[in-house]
């Protein structure tokens, strides 16, 4: 019993991470900080569960814990457009390998956890972050490439401009 409440802890305590970060713009401040404080307290219960010494027995909190954390992992969901496609477990893993997933997420990751087809089909690439629902006035994608897509169009604007002799080239010597 005491592994496999040790592993839902675990997995509900990476669960509440990754959503809380998906959709915290949806949240209010005051939520925002009870998540972190619950991240911390079932971090803090799962180090005592480790090791046996330290181990104080108190199973309802880590019920309790569990129970809280699937709540605020659903209202997340909830909040969420995109449908997780993967079990639980997998966005573990995800975690524990990307450990900067804060940073934003790449589209080709994401891909693999949640339903992310319409992304793709609004234009979007794989090579792109995803940050979630962030607070107020901050985007949700983060596109590297857009700076030079725009450069790249207004140069090839010119130059068809100055092939077709809709603008005269002014050379250094002239001005």
């Amino acid at each position: 019993m005491h592994h496999q409440l040790f592993e839902e802890l675990r997995l509900n305590t990476f669960l509440l991470q990754f959503y809380g970060f998906l959709s915290r713009g949806f949240f209010e401040h005051s939520e925002l900080a009870a998540i972190d404080i619950l991240i911390a307290q079932n971090i803090e219960r799962l180090e005592l569960m480790k090791e046996p010494i330290k181990w104080d027995g108190k199973y309802d909190l880590v019920v309790a814990q569990i129970v809280e954390s699937k709540q605020i992992v659903e209202k997340a969901k909830d909040y969420l457009r995109y449908k997780q496609i993967c079990n639980d477990k997998e966005i573990a893993n995800y975690l524990i390998s990307h450990p900067e997933y804060y940073k934003g997420i790449m589209l080709r990751d994401l891909k693999n956890l949640l339903d992310i087809d319409v992304v793709f089909r609004n234009g979007h690439m794989l090579h792109d972050h995803f940050n979630g629902y962030p607070e107020k006035n901050l985007f949700s994608f983060q596109v590297d490439c857009l700076d030079y897509v725009h450069s790249a169009a207004h140069f090839y604007n010119e130059a068809y401009d100055y092939y077709n002799n809709r603008k005269e080239i002014k050379f250094y010597n002239d001005k």
